[in-house]
């Protein structure tokens, strides 16, 4: 790329009526995408005649084809190294079919995203870089630091600004059908704004995220004693995992919990999110897609780092213990502490019990 950079003296300069074509791709994360939103809708608004194409994973191809900032999803399958070298390949035909003038690759940490940047022959090529550009320089085209110390949001609408969008429109919400339209929850007898959702996982990414179980669980029999219906939530991989926090329920409080893991299919835990009175969650991309739907949220971070991640706002509240090695998420290559999330570890029960109460108040329909 450097090479042919050199050679063939490419102009990278580009008026806006000649972008007819834009890629973004994010392989990993939904709440990366989710965070990505305002900077889709950007570069959408920015540029109203071009078609702007989604470059992902099969991971997250369900929820990005739901996404209204985009024209067209391209998936990459993730099936073993010959099957996601082949279907790389055949998605490398689709990008030169699609000759993009703009690709904007958001991963940070990939070199797999780097080479599929290249590979896809777009004249100007975005990327992020952390500590050096020796690496990324020359194979893209235009590189920006990524600071690890802003919001992820502002930092993809930076990318956005540089890829000559303009960023001053409103930022887009998610939607989802309301709980009493979806099957699998009016079965399950919840209504609007009358239970509360609580996510005990993180994804594989970082398990160090999880808060233990046994707190989840004391935390969970505290609100059912309370008279509120909990919601327990996950994808069906997950499901073992949730199924593990209801031996650490008292057992006379175990009948106002609901463990939908595994039962829901994206636009059911969507709808489950949105019509919460509270959602009670790890750092992870329910997090993100629960205030993306006007939830009020109650998160707990510990390697995470809530001004990086989080939301400054009103119905947004952040539990942390300032350990000395917290946040590590982005800055080593494996946690300090191991595995043993003392930053997780040392949140206690009542904090979170208490920031919940600031949302939950009574029990919806009491005296």
């Amino acid at each position: 790329a450097r090479l042919l950079g050199w050679t063939m003296r490419r102009r990278h300069a580009l008026g806006p009526e000649e972008v007819r074509s834009i890629v973004v791709s994010k392989y990993v994360g939904i709440g990366s995408l989710v965070q990505a939103m305002p900077m889709l809708a950007a570069l959408k608004r920015s540029y109203p005649d071009a078609t702007l194409t989604l470059l992902t994973s099969s991971d997250c191809a369900t929820f990005a084809r739901r996404l209204g900032q985009v024209d067209r999803v391209l998936v990459v399958r993730r099936s073993g190294i010959f099957g996601t070298a082949f279907s790389s390949l055949g998605a490398v035909f689709k990008l030169w079919g699609a000759r993009p003038q703009l690709f904007i690759d958001i991963e940070v940490y990939s070199l797999y995203a780097s080479i599929m940047s290249v590979l896809s022959c777009a004249r100007n090529r975005y990327g992020f870089y952390r500590r050096s550009t020796w690496l990324k320089s020359g194979a893209l085209t235009h590189l920006l630091y990524f600071n690890s110390h802003q919001p992820v949001s502002e930092i993809y609408l930076e990318m956005a600004r540089l890829a000559g969008a303009k960023t001053d429109g409103e930022s887009p919400q998610l939607d989802a059908p309301p709980v009493g339209e979806v099957e699998a929850l009016g079965a399950a007898g919840l209504q609007e704004g009358q239970y509360l959702v609580v996510n005990v996982n993180a994804s594989d990414l970082m398990k160090e995220r999880r808060w233990p179980l046994e707190k989840f669980g004391r935390l969970i029999t505290m609100l059912a004693a309370d008279g509120h219906r909990v919601v327990l939530t996950g994808t069906a991989s997950e499901a073992p995992y949730v199924a593990g926090v209801l031996g650490h329920i008292e057992e006379a409080q175990r009948g106002n919990v609901t463990d939908l893991s595994g039962k829901l299919d994206l636009e059911g835990f969507l709808s489950v999110l949105r019509g919460a009175r509270c959602v009670i969650t790890n750092d992870s991309g329910p997090m993100h897609l629960a205030f993306r739907l006007g939830a009020r949220v109650v998160t707990l971070f510990g390697p995470g780092d809530p001004v990086h991640y989080g939301y400054d706002h009103e119905r947004f509240t952040v539990v942390r213990k300032p350990v000395y090695c917290s946040p590590c998420v982005y800055e080593t290559s494996r946690p300090p502490c191991g595995g043993d999330n003392i930053c997780m570890q040392q949140i206690e029960v009542q904090e979170v019990y208490d920031a919940a109460q600031v949302y939950v108040g009574e029990v919806v329909g009491s005296a």
